[in-house]
């Protein structure tokens, strides 16, 4: 073999080798990119489950917040027949009241099968976490109790399966409100306490019934609301209900500033919602500073001042201890989506600080009798001092002012008025009665005196100042989402 043909061979040799290499790289270059495209396929696929379960939890969580809202208007007087806060005693039975609204017949909560989808497992047992994640477990005060079953409002495909209402009891609701063991199947109130006024939740019990004002106190309700799709995506969430309580006022003018009286005036503390029973009375005036003596044209009337004041004296309560968290009491009422812009009701507001007025202000529509439960209470607020003049202002509801307040004319108001500031009252009147339930008035913000007079006439009426507040929507306290639980 002769060196050209050597060569050539060697040449072919090389080639051989050369595209057997090539077909490798190629075949692992494919197996790559067939890789990279699976994983491509099966993350795109991931992210449309993920989406598509993302999409229904959400559609079966707001499923369950229509539950939730259907229980909240049955819960108040508005819901006329439909009503459910009636079916819940108050003879001591009440924690053991449970109330299911159905989207149909066929739904049985309080069935344990594990086969029932629809099953309402705390009806059986509660669990909970404390601080540190662990889980227990205690059984309901519910089990073995009747529930009261009720058709759902909503016509048509129901979006809810059940809604499960019962009183809060710290046994029911998983948690402490106070510090006490002996107490976990009380009820569970929101209202004031006799010393400061402060709102909170507290477990009526024999001991906090002798703390807690239960006139000014509202029951809170549990709400639990259970949806479920064709597909098995359950949602359950927990709310806790409760009407506003009505606000405690300690007298028909209850000032934190000092008091002046102007004029001729009559200022009576004796509810009208409850004639001749003083225990319901309160102070014509109280004032955390001083208080103007009444002169011949001016009375005041009401609870029997505190000694050393005689009984019979003029109902007033220099430096007595004003119980309200004004700043915070404003802050919560007008953050509530009932309260309107005082501007809605045809006010201008302009300036900095910020002053509204007005003249002859249609704020609501009174009941036809005093104190009734008819009307159309109207909630305003006003974002700095207020300022209304003319004989033609009417109005039923509650008007909370963030500054001072002052009334020129004629006037009209039923309900209770809150200031974070003064209240001023000039000129005068053709009314009877110019306000009619009570008025509270906070810490000073342009001025330094609280000034009544001008022929003005108040009457204080617990049930003036209740009724606007139990036409209010049920507020929601807290929220859970019970699949933690």
């Amino acid at each position: 073999m002769n060196s050209l043909e050597r060569g050539l061979k060697r040449e072919t040799g090389r080639g051989h080798k050369e595209g057997g290499i090539a077909l490798m790289v190629a075949l692992f270059a494919l197996l790559i990119l067939s890789l990279i495209g699976v994983a491509m396929l099966t993350r795109a696929t991931t992210e449309v489950l993920i989406s598509d379960n993302f999409k229904r939890s959400k559609g079966a969580y707001f499923n369950a917040e229509a539950g939730t809202e259907e229980a909240r208007f049955r819960l108040t007087p508005a819901a006329a027949g439909n009503r459910i806060d009636t079916l819940f005693p108050s003879d001591g039975t009440e924690a053991n009241t449970v109330v299911y609204i159905r989207a149909n017949t066929s739904i049985v909560p309080t069935n344990q099968s594990s086969s029932n989808l629809y099953r309402d497992l705390e009806y059986a047992s509660i669990k909970t976490r404390n601080s540190s994640g662990s889980q227990t477990s205690t059984t309901s005060t519910l089990s073995g109790y009747t529930p009261i079953y009720l058709t759902s409002l909503i016509t048509g495909n129901n979006p809810y399966a059940w809604v499960k209402i019962t009183r809060k009891t710290e046994a029911l609701a998983g948690q402490n409100v106070d510090s006490l063991s002996t107490n976990q199947n009380y009820p569970v109130f929101f209202g004031s306490l006799d010393l400061n006024g402060k709102i909170s939740q507290y477990v009526r019990d024999p001991d906090n019934t002798l703390t807690h004002s239960l006139d000014h106190s509202n029951p809170v309700y549990l709400i639990t609301a259970m949806s479920l799709d064709s597909t098995g995506a359950q949602r359950k969430i927990q709310t806790e209900l409760v009407v506003m309580p009505p606000i405690e006022a300690n007298a028909a003018v209850d000032s934190f500033q000092d008091v002046d009286f102007q004029g001729t005036l009559d200022i009576d503390g004796h509810d009208e919602c409850h004639p001749g029973d003083d225990n319901y009375s309160v102070y014509g005036v109280s004032s955390a500073g001083t208080i103007d003596n009444p002169n011949g044209s001016q009375v005041v009337d009401g609870q029997d001042p505190p000694l050393p004041a005689p009984p019979g004296s003029p109902s007033l309560c220099p430096g007595c201890p004003f119980n309200h968290d004004v700043p915070s009491l404003i802050d919560r009422l007008k953050s509530h989506p009932m309260f309107q812009s005082i501007t809605s009701a045809g006010l201008t507001c302009s300036g900095t600080p910020v002053s509204c007025s007005g003249s002859n202000a249609q704020l609501g529509t009174p009941p036809t009798t005093p104190g009734g439960s008819d009307g159309t209470p109207k909630y305003y607020y006003s974002p700095g001092d207020l300022r209304l003049s003319g004989n033609g202002t009417l109005g039923y509801g509650i008007l909370v002012v963030d500054g001072d307040v002052q009334f020129n004319g004629g006037i009209y108001f039923e309900g209770i008025i809150i200031a974070k500031g003064t209240f001023n009252f000039t000129g005068g009147g053709a009314d009877a009665i110019n306000i009619r339930g009570a008025i509270i008035a906070g810490d000073s913000i342009s001025d330094t005196t609280t000034d009544v007079g001008g022929s003005i006439d108040i009457q204080y009426n617990s049930c003036s100042i209740a009724n606007v507040f139990t036409q209010m929507p049920m507020t929601k306290l807290t929220f859970k989402d019970r699949a933690l639980y």
